[in-house]
């Protein structure tokens, strides 16, 4: 039998793939290193630039026909630049910095540390930072250590300003602010050891503000305030006549408001001032020849008035926005009253709009510390002293005398000779509770005669509960009536003894 099957052919299967080959193993040298990285970069070294770069060292003025810049920077703690006389608040150093450098911080001494002198002038209480115009902070100083300080400024290179905002009076007359040592940490491109910086002083408005041209009228300019001791009127409204552009227009003070009386301005934090213009209006003289200018109620000294041909009689202040306090202190007249017809208020600010405002106008409220203490100036010798409270001090004690031995007056009287005593001595017991370093000015004046007052000597009152200081007079002035007088550095009455001065 035959059989026969039908069907469909199965594909042959395909050939297994062969598996895969591993990689070639690494051949390894052990004998052969791996190549180093390249070292990082050490960090520059923070070094003073003043020292290691081209730098510029500018200061606002200058105390002396010839001073000496590099004081600043030599090294040596026994010799420093001081301010122009006058300039307290409101005095800078700048210093150019390369394009590229980094500031870190900056370092500085406080005062004249050459030593017994360092007590004598005033010290820095805080400094305000800029960099080009930009301000990179305000920082406090200890008006007590005269070591380096460092300041923690920090910022890239350009113009780098320290303007000094408030200070602790010295004990003597002196009426600057000292540095002995600048420096200015940080690093540059190129830095090396032995670079000397360039110093100049820039002494006048022009250079400090631009060209004269081109200062504005800040009442106008931008928002402010005119605060007056007294009006004629009693009227706030009447202080407006000194900025309505008329010069047929006056204020006046108060009859009797003259040697004392005051102007102040308000200007905005970041304005800065060049100068102050009190014109007396048509066909009149201006009787003010001294004032005393507080800034922020710190005092930027005494300043004559500048009269020039063709120009209003002037006040050369320079510093920064805050309150300034114009207060009379000599006149050359014997008027009643306090005229002055326009009022310029010369300088800078950020946003300036000139022609665009008008200041605000107070009349000053009589201080609270002065008024609960009822105070007056004493006038008569057999009184007695006359003392009390203001902005924290007291005053226990105020006596005349021929001497001071031990905190103690010696031979206490108010009947003096020019023929037998050379000097008058004041001796002031203070409390301070409240343990604030500050300050009290010392002014001797005839009390028959306004205006007729000695520059104000600055005494420094440290932070401590009690203190004692004294000043003198001498005895070679004209035979007369005087007073010993004690104010606040703002100008409030502490307290005054008054004494006779015979032949």
């Amino acid at each position: 039998m035959l059989l026969i099957a039908c069907g469909t052919e199965a594909a042959p299967s395909p050939p297994p793939e062969a598996p895969p080959e591993p990689p070639p193993e690494a051949v390894v040298d052990d004998d052969v290193e791996p190549p180093e990285e390249p070292p990082a970069e050490a960090p520059a070294e923070v070094v003073d630039l003043l020292h290691a770069v081209p730098t510029t060292v500018v200061v606002s003025t200058a105390l002396g026909d010839a001073p000496q810049l590099d004081a600043l920077w030599d090294g040596d703690l026994s010799s420093r630049w001081c301010s122009g006389s006058g300039q307290l608040a409101g005095s800078w150093m700048e210093v150019s910095v390369p394009a590229g450098a980094t500031v870190d911080h900056l370092l500085l001494t406080n005062g004249d540390t050459s030593g017994a002198a360092y007590r004598a002038t005033h010290r820095i209480r805080r400094v305000r930072v800029t960099r080009n115009g930009q301000e990179i902070g305000t920082f406090p100083l200890d008006p007590e250590d005269m070591t380096l300080q460092r300041v923690p400024a920090s910022g890239e290179g350009g113009t780098w300003r320290i303007e000094v905002v408030d200070v602790v009076p010295g004990s003597a007359a002196s009426q600057s602010v000292c540095v002995s040592e600048l420096r200015v940490m940080g690093t540059a491109p190129g830095q090396a050891e032995g670079a000397q910086p360039t110093g100049r002083v820039s002494a006048t408005a022009a250079e400090a503000y631009g060209a004269e041209a081109d200062l504005v009228d800040l009442l106008h300019a931008v928002p402010t305030t005119i605060r007056a001791s007294s009006d004629e009127d009693d009227d706030p409204e009447g202080i407006a006549r000194i900025a309505d552009g008329e010069r047929a227009t006056v204020w006046s003070s108060r009859t009797g408001d003259r040697v004392g009386a005051f102007l102040e301005v308000v200007l905005p934090q970041d304005a800065t001032l060049a100068r102050v213009e009190l014109d007396p209006g048509l066909g009149a003289e201006l009787p003010i020849r001294r004032v005393r200018v507080t800034h922020d109620g710190i005092p930027f000294g005494e300043h004559d008035l500048v009269f020039a041909p063709s120009q209003p009689p002037s006040i050369a202040v320079m510093g920064s926005g805050g309150t300034w306090r114009f207060e009379v202190l000599r006149l050359d007249d014997a008027g009643d009253a306090i005229s002055v017809a326009e009022m310029r208020v010369l300088g800078h600010h950020p946003d300036e709009a000139p022609g665009t405002e008008e200041p605000t106008t107070e009349l000053a409220e009589p201080s609270e510390d002065t008024a609960a203490a009822g105070l007056a100036l004493a006038t008569d010798p057999a009184q007695g002293a006359v003392f009390g409270t203001a902005e924290g001090l007291t005053v226990t004690e105020l006596s005349l005398g021929s001497g001071v031995e031990e905190r103690q007056i010696v031979d206490a009287r108010s009947t003096f000779s020019r023929a037998s005593d050379e000097r008058v001595y004041c001796l002031v017991r203070l409390d301070n509770p409240e343990r604030e370093a500050s300050g009290i000015s010392m002014t001797w004046e005839a009390t028959d005669a306004e205006g007729d007052a000695a520059p104000a000597r600055l005494m420094n009152v440290p932070a401590q509960p009690r203190y004692v200081t004294f000043g003198f007079s001498g005895t070679r002035r004209r035979a007369g009536r005087y007073r010993c007088v004690i104010r606040t550095p703002s100008g409030e009455l502490l307290g005054s003894a008054a004494f006779d001065l015979t032949e």
